[in-house]
């Protein structure tokens, strides 16, 4: 078992340090403290109880009007989410691992960029960029379509992005990707994270 473990976890804002055999030094960052935004998003999850109580019983009217106000919130919070940050210090060679979301413009029209990969020894060991248009469609639902890149050891890949990403019941966060690459080339990504990221 890993000796000398420091952990420092407030909210969803979790950084901890390990160190383990052979001089390595593992550092980790993983979510975000919600402290800057509690009271955005408590009034988030409150109004999304109300439009979840209005859809079964209220006029379209106040049903869209509770999902404009779940929209506006959406423009105070943050452009940036970093899910995953660790860093290992080794005698053989530092190590990074990252995972993030970025976006800029409204609820309804926005730019996303998502990021996740492992840099080890100075290069890059792999990676996977996509940079998106996101559409709302739905109430808690965009669609989403653009670009990804692969690199890394690996030979580097150009794939056109489509999917969606929302808030499925029960708070589950929900991405769902298809990609088409040269060569006849197709995957899918598929993730799920409950409970739902800030914002």
């Amino acid at each position: 078992m890993p000796g000398g473990i420091v952990q420092f976890s407030r909210s969803r804002l979790s950084i901890g340090a390990v160190a383990l055999p052979n001089n390595v030094i593992l550092a980790t960052m993983s979510g975000i403290t919600e402290a800057p935004f509690r009271r955005l998003v408590k009034d988030y999850f409150l109004i999304c109880e109300s439009y979840f109580k209005a859809i079964r019983t209220a006029p379209p009217s106040q049903i869209e009007a509770l999902d404009m106000g779940r929209r506006g919130l959406h423009d105070e919070g943050s452009a940036l989410l970093v899910e995953r940050l660790e860093r290992a210090f080794a005698d053989d060679g530092n190590a990074t691992a990252y995972d993030l979301q970025a976006w800029y413009g409204r609820d309804y029209d926005r730019a996303v960029l998502k990021a996740e990969g492992e840099r080890a020894g100075g290069e890059l060991t792999d990676s996977r960029t996509e940079l998106l248009w996101s559409h709302a469609v739905a109430g808690f639902w965009d669609a989403q379509l653009g670009i990804r890149g692969d690199g890394g050891d690996g030979p580097g890949r150009s794939w056109l992005a489509f999917g969606v990403q929302g808030l499925a019941p029960y708070w589950f966060e929900v991405e769902a990707t298809g990609y088409l690459g040269q060569e006849g080339r197709s995957a899918v990504r598929l993730a799920a994270i409950w409970p739902p990221r800030p914002l």
